[in-house]
């Protein structure tokens, strides 16, 4: 086939009498020395232009113009054509590159804020840490800070099930409470509860009464050193199973020269405590600060018997 279309296409060449020998365009010339290097669709696209093989040698040497300008025409339509299709190739492979990258940096970006996104907190190793609480649960969260061993400061936070936190914090110790801003001078009352005994949906035992501790001084309560008169002993979050996610809420109240006490009778049984009941006998209406946690059974301990 190369021999035949070098019939057609005649060249220029470095000779004397090269100026007066017919020869095919520039353009068609450029692109059949460099037909190597070429895809294939100019050597069928030259097969198929028509030729008169009773022709004089004349008129073979000397093809008509409209017919090289067609033959130029087909083959730079072909070739942009080619390009263009690369190109697109290109640009979706890029953009397919580029959204991979994408999804990959935001799968493994960790949750930062926002309403709970993660309340389970299942991330391992440095991604195990409290998350935040849900928008609708962030009314009581004010300047007081709740801290647990390995945890730091659970205030507004959801406890992770991983590293068996939700296990350790039914063993731990007491908490470090504190409040920055409280009035030298002043006396407080600490007031921690669980609204959500036995459950959320089904709060017949609510203000289950976790920790009740009078007379803290402001410096005491500054420092997280809740020392005072104990009226309530601490007992650790220890939600039932199946139950969801439980609220342990902290309130802070100015106890002033009030003697605060809770009957015996009453001190004997922690749930359905009468929260308003008592805080109106002892004329506490207003809390100073608040804050609250979350966490929920682990399937691991034994829950309070209700």
């Amino acid at each position: 086939m190369r021999d035949e279309h070098d019939a057609m296409i005649k060249c220029p060449t470095a000779t004397k009498d090269s100026a007066r020998q017919p020869t095919a365009s520039p353009v068609l010339c450029f692109l059949w020395e460099h037909s190597p290097r070429l895809s294939g669709p100019f050597e069928q696209t030259l097969s198929r232009v028509p030729r008169d093989t009773s022709a004089s040698s004349k008129t073979d040497q000397n093809p008509p113009v409209e017919v090289r300008s067609h033959t130029v025409a087909n083959v730079i339509d072909q070739l942009s054509g080619t390009v263009l299709m690369k190109m697109c190739a290109v640009a979706l492979f890029l953009s397919i590159l580029a959204a991979a990258v994408w999804l990959g940096l935001s799968m493994t970006t960790p949750e930062s804020s926002g309403g709970g996104a993660n309340p389970g907190g299942e991330e391992e190793g440095k991604g195990c840490v409290p998350t935040l609480l849900p928008k609708a649960d962030v009314g009581l969260c004010r300047n007081l800070e709740v801290f647990y061993m390995e945890l730091g400061n659970v205030s507004c936070k959801i406890i992770p099930k991983c590293n068996l936190y939700r296990q350790k914090i039914t063993t731990w110790p007491q908490p470090i409470v504190k409040f920055p801003a409280a009035m030298d001078g002043a006396q407080y009352l600490l007031v921690m509860v669980d609204p959500d005994a036995p459950s959320r949906r089904d709060p017949r035992m609510k203000y289950w009464r976790h920790w009740v501790v009078s007379n803290i001084t402001a410096a005491n309560l500054k420092a997280g050193n809740i020392r005072g008169n104990v009226i309530t002993d601490y007992q650790p979050p220890t939600p039932p199973p199946t139950t969801g996610l439980h609220r342990y809420q902290f309130f802070v109240y100015l106890q002033g020269d009030r003697v605060i006490s809770i009957p015996t009778r009453e001190n004997r049984n922690r749930g359905a405590w009468r929260l308003q009941k008592f805080l109106q006998d002892h004329r506490l209406q207003n809390h100073e600060t608040s804050t609250q946690f979350m966490t929920e059974h682990d399937g691991q301990f034994a829950p309070p018997d209700y």
